[in-house]
């Protein structure tokens, strides 16, 4: 597949699906405050891989994830009619945890700072 051709198809792909969020966050309230990061698509269309990150709490995250899991099927057959396509890819969803992990770090960072304000011990 020509990649400019599966780079607009990702990008209407990752739109379409938070499109789809969206919507199904009107009708089940477990779903929470999802982010879809990225969206790959295999060579062969096999599989469509999407990496979302979850926001709130252990609980909050964890039933995004399984209302996520349970819609896995409805979105890919609203994919497959809106997008036309000869094989519908299998969505796979990735938890994908880099905003967390650089708002943890980020913490550290601040909290590092506030230590740096006390003078280091001399060095002779």
């Amino acid at each position: 597949m020509n990649p400019l051709r599966k780079k607009k198809l990702e990008s209407a792909i990752l739109r379409d699906i938070a499109e789809l969020i969206i919507k199904r966050q009107r009708k089940d309230d477990r779903f929470g405050l999802i982010s879809v990061s990225s969206v790959e698509l295999r060579a062969d269309f096999s599989e469509l891989l999407v990496r979302v990150s979850l926001f709130g709490d252990k609980q909050d995250a964890g039933d995004s994830w399984r209302a996520l899991q349970d819609h896995a099927v409805y979105f890919q057959s609203t994919l497959a009619r809106d997008l036309r396509l000869r094989q519908t890819p299998h969505l796979i969803f990735i938890r994908d945890e880099s905003i967390s992990e650089g708002d943890r770090i980020n913490a550290l960072l601040q909290a590092g700072d506030d230590g740096a304000s006390r003078p280091d011990s001399a060095v002779t």
